[in-house]
C-alpha cells in the first residue's frame, strides 16, 4: 500500500476553529510518512465546502476528481 484515502472526517460545531483540524492534519502526515506512503486523497467534499476545501487547497493539494449527483423528479 503506498497511499491512503480519508474516507470521513468531521469537526463538532464547537470545536470548528480551534485548529483541531490542523492537528489531525499534522498527525496524518507524521504516520504517513512513517509508514512510507507517498500519497493520498480526501473523498466526498462538497465542492462548496470551503471550510474543507481551503486547507487542501493552501497544502498544494490539486482537484483531481469532481463527482455530481443531479436529481429529477420522474
Amino acid at each position: 500500500m503506498k497511499t491512503v484515502r480519508i474516507i470521513t472526517l468531521g469537526v463538532k460545531p464547537e470545536f470548528r476553529g480551534s485548529g483541531i483540524f490542523a492537528l489531525f492534519t499534522y498527525e496524518s502526515f507524521l504516520r504517513a510518512k512513517k509508514a512510507k506512503l507517498v500519497g493520498g486523497e480526501a473523498s466526498w467534499i462538497l465542492e462548496d465546502n470551503d471550510a474543507m476545501n481551503k486547507p487542501w487547497r493552501d497544502m498544494g493539494a490539486p482537484l483531481y476528481r469532481r463527482w455530481r449527483i443531479y436529481e429529477r423528479t420522474l
